[in-house]
């Protein structure tokens, strides 16, 4: 998609002519989250090597401009974020001549990668390609007319019903008289700052009501303008504060009601099986994540543990103990998401990881099937 007559926007990158702009890639972040204790699959670095190998295989690049934070840590570099970054960039060197504006992240580039030119700044005619955390020397030139900026990590947080997805997206408006062109991360672990509702960092990003939003999914769409997206629930709130029973317990009314009528017609009551139990557990299991799922997307959650809500971890023994379930431990994760700040990194893995242990289906098994004949004929299709 052209987003000026010169730059196109193509997956999560900028084009302008042979020149490729991929912004925020905070290699070895995977690296830092599994120091905090997050075991993530290791990929992140592999999935965005085929994207841009796709995007140049489409378009004729001759030059790369990593448009800052090409690292993520602050500091001095562990050596296996030194081995994948090195990697990296030498499948970067062999698609073209690499050039790398200086993030606030990128403390030790120079010393890691002396044979890559690295700056405050570019410039591609009248277009200003600069990290963004700070206004650059050259924006207020005169001759000047368009700012690519990355370092905010634009994201957006679309909600249908009970069900909200976050995008990455480019940001289109102005900034005093001069287009201005906002990046997302290229790291697909950083899902960035919701434009919606989070505190915006870059100091070029004063007012955004007028801006332009292209959401990335298969394709890249024309979302309009960020006033007109703001109208969704909980806009503006900080802190939701739930007062206790979250989930349903549906199966244990009906059970309990259907008793009390047995007990008046003078009927025996339907006794509780480990089946029904097990399904009481998990129908309000599920429904209590879903609930602070949904609520954690737009504020801090905050909550009064009710009859029916999130068991903690010696709950949970009992439980796989009196029924065989075996369900995650994750009151501590929603814990966590109470002092993070929401528009942390750390606060979207966090949210992610919940996403992901709630989507698989827990409680449910399938017969086990160890015929090899069997597998050999499906592997052999």
């Amino acid at each position: 998609m052209n987003l000026t007559k010169e730059i196109i926007a193509q997956d999560l990158f900028l084009i302008i002519k042979d020149t490729l702009i991929i912004s925020d890639i905070h290699a070895g972040y995977e690296e830092s989250l599994h120091k905090q204790g997050y075991f993530i699959p290791k990929g992140n670095l592999s999935e965005l090597q085929l994207r841009i190998e796709k995007t140049i295989k489409a378009k004729y690049i001759k030059n790369i401009i990593i448009n800052g934070d090409l690292v993520h840590s602050f500091g001095k570099l562990s050596p296996k974020e030194k081995y994948v970054l090195k990697n990296f960039m030498s499948f970067l060197i062999q698609k073209g001549s690499v050039k790398v504006t200086r993030g606030n992240h990128d403390k030790v580039i120079s010393f890691l990668l002396p044979e890559i030119e690295l700056a405050e700044q570019f410039i591609l005619g009248n277009i200003l390609i600069t990290h963004g955390d700070k206004i650059n020397k050259h924006t207020t030139d005169k001759n000047i007319k368009t700012i690519i900026i990355g370092h905010e990590h634009p994201s957006i947080t679309i909600t249908h019903g009970y069900r909200s997805e976050r995008y990455k997206c480019f940001l289109k408006g102005k900034y005093e008289g001069k287009t201005l062109i906002v990046t997302p991360s290229c790291n697909m672990l950083i899902e960035g700052t919701d434009i919606l509702k989070d505190k915006l960092l870059s100091p070029y990003l004063k007012n955004i009501e007028d801006f332009e939003v292209f959401i990335i999914e298969d394709k890249i769409y024309d979302f309009g303008k960020i006033k007109k997206l703001k109208k969704i629930p909980f806009r503006g709130v900080d802190l939701i504060f739930l007062t206790g029973d979250l989930g349903k317990a549906n199966l244990a009314r009906e059970r309990f009601f259907e008793n009390q009528k047995r007990k008046q017609a003078g009927l025996p009551e339907i006794k509780e099986d480990k089946n029904h139990q097990k399904a009481v557990h998990m129908e309000i299991h599920n429904s209590t994540l879903e609930v602070l799922k949904y609520c954690s997307r737009f504020a801090k959650v905050y909550t009064i543990q009710g009859n029916v809500g999130i068991p903690s971890k010696s709950e949970l023994k009992e439980e796989k103990k009196k029924f065989g379930l075996k369900l995650p431990s994750t009151k501590e994760e929603l814990e966590k998401l109470k002092v993070l700040e929401p528009h942390s990194a750390e606060y979207g893995v966090t949210r992610n990881y919940l996403d992901w242990l709630t989507s698989l289906p827990w409680g449910i098994y399938s017969d086990d099937n160890y015929d090899i004949h069997k597998a050999k004929k499906i592997l052999d299709r």
